[in-house]
């Protein structure tokens, strides 16, 4: 099974995509894997400018790095230019029309796949913003389509109290992108994640026990 988790930073992705691999089994799935974004098949685009800095001599310095639960991070860089977005969009393109050779082996051999980020996330990170639409949209159709598709729906304000790298107003603006762009796809669900690791990771557990019996 491939699941995609959806979310503002700091709504549970991660956790809850930690617990349902580890309890994998209940769906049928001898083992699982986590990927944040892409397959990890083409290398990453700052590993190369890495790279060529080291090659100039110098030392490269990621911008975009934080710690973890940082004031307003996120809020702290503005939106890349269109054309800098597109070049990395088209970077990381190649990745997932690879990807599919990752998820027929997984489906071989029946291993559950959870993306904790996903193709979606250009249509609601703020980084991403300025990304032209059509292109997006035309490439949308050539990525691998997930089974399921989960937002975890949780309070703004609490995911704020929790990990303040976004606003409340920013955290509201990504939640409501991820269903404008999402809301309609197949196997799209939203879950309830204001009631504690437990209780949402068995909801969205439920959601794919019920898919998975219907394949």
């Amino acid at each position: 099974m491939f699941l995609v988790l959806l979310g503002p930073d700091g709504c549970g992705k991660t956790t809850i995509a930690e617990h349902l691999l580890a309890n994998c089994e209940e769906l049928g799935c001898s083992s699982g894997e986590l990927y944040s974004f892409n397959f990890r098949i083409m290398p990453r685009f700052s590993s190369i400018k890495s790279l060529l800095y080291a090659c100039l001599g110098r030392k490269y310095h990621n911008k975009y790095a934080h710690t973890e639960g940082e004031l307003h991070a996120g809020m702290r860089l503005q939106p890349l230019s269109a054309w800098k977005a597109s070049l990395l969009f088209l970077w990381y393109l190649p990745d997932y029309f690879l990807g599919y050779f990752s998820l027929w082996r997984a489906k071989r051999d029946k291993r559950l796949i959870v993306f904790t980020r996903y193709y979606y996330d250009y249509y609601y990170q703020r980084i991403y913003s300025r990304l032209p639409r059509l292109l997006l949209n035309v490439c949308r159709f050539l990525v691998p389509k997930p089974d399921k598709i989960v937002l975890l729906d949780r309070e703004p304000e609490a995911i704020y109290a929790g990990k303040p790298e976004l606003t409340v107003v920013e955290i509201e603006r990504q939640n409501a992108e991820i269903i404008r762009c999402c809301g309609r796809l197949s196997g799209f669900a939203i879950v309830d994640a204001n009631h504690g690791i437990a209780a949402t990771w068995r909801r969205v557990m439920d959601a794919c026990i019920k898919l998975s019996k219907k394949c």
